[in-house]
């Protein structure tokens, strides 16, 4: 029996459908918010500090940080737009002391730290999410004591304030890390400054690693990492309220005289396995020795408690000087690595001269670890402007689809700054 010619035209035409490619998947886009510099008014905040949360955006402008009239505002944005980005203006602003220093923030609680050059004290101010008005308050004062000119970090959760105190070159000492405990409820927030725990590098490491521990502090949910900025990232675990060293790791051409081992870290536990992101920035070997790219390195605790590094970053072909720049900021959470510098020398304004630009880069971890894009501080200006030296990210935090950081540009020498966000679509 002949099949009618309309039915054979029928299943041609589902075959060929069923044959026929899917569409391709269309790529994600970060973009950019930016706020604190303009280069078409020719305005500068001495100082913005910037850092996220899961739902919001806080940044810290000071114009200037020091002397007469000098003013901070901390502005609160809700990250409430597309995909999270922040909204357009901030839910709130409060007015805060100059002088600036710091500034951490977690789910609930909200760190500034400042140097009160008057008293010559170093304090740090905490503010918690209020539940019943979603607005930030003034929850309680931690005086970390003289203001000594040490380097001071911040690292905060919900639960503890972590303070990287490590001693400057040229000073005696060695560089410490202190833990407060937090405790915040609905209506309050306390800070147990006598039940702070201190934590210190071993007496066999050389002095300058003894000196710069608590250089780089990274903390999330029960784990801290802590490194001395050259040889050595130590991580601990609290268990049973007490911080405990849980995996020390050293750089294998310790004493460090190429690269800096631990030159940025990044904690996240929200997979539910603890891991550390260990940024290790690359050097020279040696005089006239030869460049030496900076790596990346992904280490996770198993259920047995063993620690192994699953996952290694290197830098990607093109970028400059070998990748001397990357490991030098890091920032990790679920299935997103963000990995700067790829340094990059693109042309200057009108094509004269070159521009550093210290881009980030964006990895994607599942199924296999693959790169997915580049964020560029460049967005800043929209380009090389004039005179334009170099851009790069400093201080960046990732929560999901949000990275923030706060953007260094150097016009003529001098440093123009802005606070920056990027957001994923979709997220």
């Amino acid at each position: 029996m002949r099949r009618p010619w309309a039915m054979t035209l029928v299943a041609l035409v589902v075959v060929a459908a069923g044959c026929a490619p899917a569409p391709a998947p269309v790529p994600p886009t970060w973009t950019p918010t930016v706020l604190g510099w303009s280069t078409v008014a020719g305005a500068s905040v001495d100082r913005p500090l910037a850092a996220t949360s899961a739902a919001w955006w806080a940044v810290i402008e000071q114009r200037p940080t020091y002397g007469p009239g000098a003013s901070s505002t901390l502005l609160l944005f809700r990250r409430t737009g597309p995909d999270g980005a922040p909204a357009a203006t901030p839910a709130q602003s409060i007015a805060l002391p100059s002088g600036v220093a710091g500034l951490a923030l977690s789910d609930h609680v909200l760190a500034v730290r400042y140097r009160n050059a008057l008293a010559v004290l170093d304090i740090v101010d905490l503010y918690r999410l209020d539940a019943a008005t979603d607005t930030w308050v003034y929850g309680a004062s931690v005086p970390r004591g003289l203001d000594n000119n040490r380097s001071i970090v911040l690292g905060l959760t919900d639960e503890a304030l972590v303070f990287g105190d490590s001693a400057n070159p040229g000073t005696a000492g060695d560089g410490e890390v202190v833990v407060v405990p937090l405790t915040v409820t609905g209506s309050s927030l306390s800070a147990a400054w006598l039940s702070a725990q201190g934590l210190f590098p071993d007496a066999d490491w050389t002095s300058s690693d003894r000196l710069g521990f608590g250089r780089v502090v990274a903390v999330r949910g029960d784990v801290l990492a802590v490194a001395s900025g050259n040889d050595h990232v130590r991580v601990y675990r609290r268990v049973a309220g007490t911080w405990t060293s849980d995996l020390t790791l050293t750089n294998p051409s310790a004493p460090a005289s190429d690269t800096r081992y631990g030159r940025s870290l990044a904690v996240d536990t929200t997979t539910g396995a603890a891991r550390v992101l260990v940024g290790i920035q690359g050097g020279i070997a040696g005089i006239g020795g030869p460049l030496i790219g900076g790596r990346a390195e992904l280490w996770e605790r198993s259920a047995t408690g063993t620690w192994a590094s699953n996952t290694l970053f290197t830098p990607r072909p093109g970028n400059a000087y070998g990748g001397l720049g990357f490991g030098v900021e890091v920032a990790l959470e679920g299935t997103t690595a963000v990995i700067g510098y790829d340094w990059q020398q693109v042309p200057g304004a009108g094509g004269v001269g070159t521009v550093d630009d210290y881009r980030l880069e964006v990895y994607r971890l599942t199924p296999a670890p693959t790169f997915e894009a580049e964020l560029s501080p460049l967005s800043v200006t929209g380009g090389a402007v004039e005179a334009m030296i170099s851009v790069a990210a400093v201080g960046t935090t990732l929560r999901g689809s949000h990275v923030s950081f706060v953007a260094w540009v150097s016009i003529a020498g001098v440093l123009h700054l802005s606070s920056v966000s990027f957001d994923r679509h979709p997220a």
